[in-house]
C-alpha cells in the first residue's frame, strides 16, 4: 500500500528529471561513439600516408630512385585514404545506429509507465 503513496513522486521524477537526465546521457553516448572512431580527425587527415609510412627523396636527381619513392609514397597515401574512408563509413554507420537506438530508447522511456500500467490491468483482468 505504501507503493501507491510513492507512485506520484515516481511519475513526476520520470517525466521531468528522468527525461532530462536520459536526454543528456543518450547524447553523451552518441557523442562517444562519434569520437571513438575519431571521425573528425580522420576527415582532416584523409590524404596522409598510412601510419606515416613514407620515404624521403634522396638528394640529387636519380630517376629510378625518384619514381620508386614516388610510387611508394603514392601507394601509402592511397592505402591511408582507403583505410580511413572505411573507418569513417563504419564510424558514421555506428553513430547513426546509436542515435536511432537512443531515439527508440527515449520513446520507450516515455511510454514505459503506460506499458507497465497496461500489463498490470491486463493481468488483473485475466484473474477475474
Amino acid at each position: 500500500m505504501k507503493f501507491l503513496l510513492f507512485l506520484p513522486y515516481y511519475v513526476q521524477w520520470h517525466y521531468t528529471r528522468g527525461i532530462q537526465d536520459l536526454r543528456i546521457n543518450l547524447s553523451n553516448i552518441v557523442k562517444f561513439v562519434f569520437n571513438y572512431f575519431s571521425i573528425s580527425v580522420l576527415i582532416h587527415t584523409i590524404f596522409y600516408p598510412w601510419r606515416r609510412l613514407a620515404e624521403s627523396y634522396s638528394k640529387g636527381f636519380d630517376p629510378s630512385d625518384f619514381f620508386a619513392t614516388l610510387i611508394v609514397n603514392t601507394l601509402m597515401r592511397v592505402l591511408g585514404f582507403v583505410i580511413r574512408s572505411v573507418v569513417i563509413v563504419i564510424g558514421l554507420v555506428a553513430t547513426i545506429l546509436s542515435a536511432a537506438l537512443a531515439t527508440v530508447f527515449f520513446v520507450g522511456w516515455i511510454f514505459f509507465p503506460l506499458v507497465i500500467a497496461f500489463f498490470i490491468v491486463q493481468g488483473l483482468s485475466n484473474l477475474i
